[in-house]
């Protein structure tokens, strides 16, 4: 807990003096918080620019589990994982790494875990991303949320209607 401690509040200076005890608590199988908190730490060592996603990506898939099984983890497990797959988008829409596609595809997999931890850390992941890498078209959402807000306000219009038509026959009575 005190690395991902350190490396949330950037008091780590040089990563190769942490990161082979990472490794190592990524390898524990007894206890699942002690790789809950190497994932957390190399979470925060990403986004504090240290350590770079695609490598990290790497050494999760030799270390813990390929990043396509990661729904065999244990849940505190998912739930690190899942905040740590969110950290890997192209910057300035360039094209995105293999490890960015296989994190993209391992969250859209735990978007249906039975955890509301592990849902909540994949719905924020993977809003971090873009349209692009997501793989979705930006035009096509935009005319979507347009015709969804359409149509909802079509039925509001409609129920309204209704409601004033049995208030009024409802006065009449």
């Amino acid at each position: 807990a005190s690395l991902a401690d350190l490396a949330e509040n950037d008091l780590i200076r040089d990563v190769s003096d942490v990161i082979g005890w990472l490794q190592t608590l990524l390898t524990n199988d007894e206890h699942p918080v002690l790789p809950y908190y190497a994932i957390l730490c190399l979470h925060n060592l990403i986004v504090a620019d240290e350590l770079d996603f695609d490598v990290v990506v790497k050494v999760l898939n030799k270390k813990l589990c390929n990043i396509a099984e990661v729904r065999q983890l244990p849940d505190l497990v998912r739930e690190a994982i899942a905040l740590l797959l969110g950290d890997g988008d192209a910057v300035d829409g360039g094209p995105h790494s293999p490890q960015v596609g296989a994190a993209i595809r391992a969250l859209m997999e735990l978007a249906y875990d039975s955890n509301p931890l592990v849902r909540r850390n994949v719905f924020e992941s993977l809003h971090k991303y873009s349209f692009s890498a997501l793989g979705v078209d930006e035009e096509d959402v935009k005319a979507t949320v347009e015709s969804a807000a359409s149509d909802e306000t079509k039925t509001i219009d409609s129920r309204y209607s209704e409601m004033r038509s049995l208030i009024i026959s409802g006065l009449r009575e």
